[in-house]
């Protein structure tokens, strides 16, 4: 099988970014902006021990991820927490948009992937425990890029299945993760029976889809459902970072950034122009204030860049 070559995929957009392939296929070239080379497995004991050593508030993350993952009725996931609580115990992390039916297949080979490394790096490290944990971006705004999925119908097309909310087409819609469905969801979900291609697999696909997606559920908890079904068997964790008790655990992180964010965002403009040639864009503050009539950007009136130019 022949891996994956990076450097011609997406040709149309202008491809990757040289800072993308430098750090694949010549990690010599920004080791000064990495700690660890993720291809150099001769020095995956010391990153286990760096890794270990920096673990903060293990237990309080714990408690939270089980009461998440058991509301979401992913109790196949309580042997891997439990091994979390542990001090031998790491992560594997990946993570996705709260897609309709799961989203991209990308997020699928995501979560296969951090499973089969969880698995690799059990046998490789035996005093150490390694378990699989996604991400549950249910806090990204873009409604539009999660709100659908596209599938073959019997013909052979490639059609698209969407929810829209019965109040219609909105400019933000708030924290994505967040949002219900209404009555509307039925519509879609007899448009999936009628436009999916008959199988063998049809029927238990559907069954497992109606069971997640009902009305009254939000994204993010339909996709954990939905997701922790399709891998009941391997364990796999959800974190779901809208959560007060984890944002409290944060609060020296904002910190740091409210107050380094200046020095930091000017850092990566002038490497990125210099060494990697392209314009990363530039503002005050990765920060966003979360209320039920949207999200918004918090900017932090301190000098800054302005924007690089060609």
């Amino acid at each position: 099988m022949q891996p994956v070559n990076f450097r011609y995929l997406f040709p149309n957009y202008g491809g990757l970014t040289l800072l993308f392939i430098d750090y694949i296929y010549n990690f010599k070239s920004v080791k000064e902006f990495y700690n660890h080379d993720f291809n150099d497995f001769d020095n995956l004991p010391s990153l286990i021990e760096t890794v270990l050593k920096n673990y903060k508030n293990r237990g309080e993350v714990v408690q939270v991820l089980k009461r998440q993952n058991f509301s979401y009725g992913n109790h196949y996931a309580s042997e891997n927490l439990e091994l979390l609580s542990r001090d031998n115990t790491l992560a594997v992390v990946t993570g996705q948009q709260v897609g309709f039916l799961s989203g991209p297949l990308y997020t699928i080979y995501k979560i296969i992937t951090a499973i089969k490394l969880s698995h690799f790096l059990s046998e490789k490290f035996p005093d150490y425990n390694f378990v699989p944990v996604f991400y549950l971006e249910s806090e990204d705004h873009d409604f539009f890029e999660a709100n659908h999925a596209k599938i073959f119908n019997a013909n052979n097309e490639l059609i698209k299945v969407e929810f829209v909310p019965a109040d219609g087409f909105k400019e933000n819609y708030g924290p994505v993760g967040e949002i219900k469905f209404d009555d509307g969801i039925e519509n879609v979900l007899q448009k999936l029976k009628d436009e999916l291609q008959d199988s063998e697999f049809k029927e238990a696909v559907l069954s497992l889809v109606n069971s997640a997606y009902q009305k009254d559920i939000s994204f993010v908890e339909a996709f954990a459902r939905y997701v922790g079904e399709l891998f009941k068997n391997f364990g796999l964790i959800f974190l779901n970072p809208n959560d007060a008790n984890l944002k409290k655990l944060l609060t020296p992180v904002f910190e740091k950034e409210i107050d380094e964010h200046p020095k930091l965002s000017n850092r990566i403009i002038d490497v990125s122009a210099e060494k990697f040639k392209f314009h990363p864009f530039s503002f005050g503050g990765n920060k966003f204030y979360s209320l039920p009539s949207g999200v918004g950007g918090i900017q932090l009136n301190q000098p800054m860049k302005k924007e690089c130019s060609d």
